[in-house]
């Protein structure tokens, strides 16, 4: 079985797309009011998770690089902590539970294990947007300097119109 190796060239502009493409869709469709918009970014970060993951050279990267991956996997981590169940007993112990505790037992709800979190589904979007940033910029400090221009000057252009097309909804009015 043969692996696939993309010479130096052609793995650059592998990346520059991957990049590029999660960039454009975060600007068209992120930041939406029901997380349409976010699904589609996360499905486009999915590629460039992977080619970051695939690039990215500890041996190479400076060390401010090396802190802000290492503060990134933190931040993943404690996401991750928020969601692991803790016994009833030591949850309703946690800050502004005791309340929500008396309020499941008031309904008949049995003392069960519970999330740190109360909003496990916001708990995971927000990961996943992290995800998506921590990607973005891990495969983005993989880029060398022309093509991280190149990456700049496409959210620019894209920005711009988009800035563009705002005013004119925003002068045609209401309508």
């Amino acid at each position: 079985m043969s692996s696939v190796v993309l010479a130096p060239a052609r793995q650059e502009s592998a990346a520059f797309v991957c990049a590029a493409v999660l960039i454009v869709a975060a600007l068209l469709f992120g930041g939406g009011p029901r997380g349409a918009g976010d699904a589609v970014v996360q499905v486009a970060m999915l590629p460039c998770l992977a080619l970051a993951v695939m690039r990215w050279d500890a041996a190479q990267a400076t060390r401010w690089e090396r802190m802000f991956a290492a503060w990134c996997l933190c931040v993943l981590a404690l996401v991750a902590m928020q969601l692991v169940p803790l016994p009833a007993a030591l949850w309703s112990q946690l800050p502004q539970r005791g309340a929500v505790s008396a309020d499941l037992a008031q309904a008949g709800m049995v003392s069960a294990w519970h999330p740190m979190t109360l909003d496990a589904w916001a708990t995971v979007r927000a990961g996943m947007a992290f995800v998506t940033f921590a990607a973005t910029w891990g495969l983005c400090a993989t880029l060398d300097a022309h093509t991280q221009r190149r990456l700049l000057l496409v959210a620019l252009v894209v920005g711009v119109a988009l800035a563009f097309f705002g005013f004119a909804q925003a002068a045609a009015g209401p309508q």
